[in-house]
């Protein structure tokens, strides 16, 4: 496997994580660049830093779901999601 099909596949698995985190989905098994790539060429390091900076915004995306699950298996059953409580204290 070379640099351009590594690229490839991370832009597919960035989409695959993107569609799941829309319309859910399995989850992924792991991923990791081949050993035996050596260094990006310089032709495709712009290619790269693209998908490098689309994997951090998924990365965002995937712990704003994760804590958004977290808040609602927290939440006891029958309470409306972080709702205001008030309390009149005029007496």
């Amino acid at each position: 496997m070379e640099w351009p099909e590594v690229l490839d596949a991370m832009e597919e698995r960035n989409a695959v994580v993107d569609h799941i985190l829309h319309f859910g989905g399995p989850a992924l098994e792991p991923f990791s660049t081949p050993a035996d790539l050596g260094p990006l060429p310089a032709e495709l390091r712009e290619r790269a830093e693209g998908i490098q900076r689309e994997t951090d915004r998924l990365i965002k995306d995937v712990a704003r779901a994760r804590d958004l699950v977290a808040d609602a298996l927290c939440r006891p059953p029958g309470r409306p999601e972080r709702s205001p409580i008030f309390i009149d204290a005029r007496v």
